[in-house]
């Protein structure tokens, strides 16, 4: 539902059935909003905040449980555990975003705000979307920090752990979109990345994925895990 749907007799109605809270027009009108559209201004912006962080908590758990079982004495074990982290964040983001709650509503306002003008978009959307990239970006770039270093690995010169976390929300975000109407592409693509040359169902996300790891990052020499 768009911004322009969203009435005070919806959300009233709504709330009315919902919750059995009865709110009529003159106890909001000039007191918590000027108007129908300020309102709506300060929904549409209170969404773009959003960092689907709540989405991703399931994602981070898988991801500190594939750390924690890698094979940290060698440098082939420990890039398998970047393959692996790489098919797992491929799959599993994918199915957070698409069964998100509030995912698909963030894109439509995002998708309102990039169809018109800078000049057109309300400064405090702008400012929100903004802050909502930028909290995505934060969290992950300290996820990933902490993994990397875990795994014994660095970014190369001139990378920074911030690019390969915009990278990867990037990629997520269009490959969500793109899964709902081309699964077909996009999943079960099948690779020989297992134990033994084992077969894995891949998506195109996750390889999108390794092929940063693998441009971006390097494991660092003579690096010893961290004694149990």
């Amino acid at each position: 539902m768009g911004a322009g749907q969203l009435t005070f007799k919806r959300v009233f109605d709504r709330l009315q059935q919902d919750q059995g809270i009865r709110i009529t027009h003159a106890s909001v009108i000039g007191r918590i909003w000027e108007n129908q559209e300020a309102f709506q201004r300060d929904v549409t912006a209170t969404i773009a905040l959003d960092d689907s962080s709540e989405e991703s908590t399931s994602t981070l758990i898988k991801m500190v449980t594939v750390v924690d079982e890698a094979n940290l004495s060698t440098v082939t074990g420990r890039w398998q555990a970047i393959v692996d982290l790489s098919r797992l964040i491929g799959e599993a983001s994918l199915d957070d975003l698409l069964g998100s709650g509030t995912w698909p509503t963030w894109v439509g306002v995002w998708a309102g705000a990039s169809s018109q003008s800078a000049d057109a978009v309300d400064p405090k959307l702008t400012e929100a979307l903004a802050a909502s990239y930028e909290a995505l970006a934060e969290n992950y770039s300290l996820v990933f920090d902490e993994i990397l270093s875990s795994l014994g690995m660095r970014l190369k010169h001139p990378y920074e752990v911030r690019q390969l976390a915009v990278g990867i929300a990037a990629m997520a975000e269009g490959c969500a979109l793109r899964d709902r109407y081309d699964r077909n592409t996009l999943r079960g693509i099948k690779r020989a990345t297992g134990p033994d040359g084992q077969i894995e169902q891949w998506t195109l996300f996750g390889i999108g994925i390794e092929s940063l790891c693998r441009q971006m990052l390097e494991a660092i020499p003579r690096w010893r895990p961290p004694a149990t």
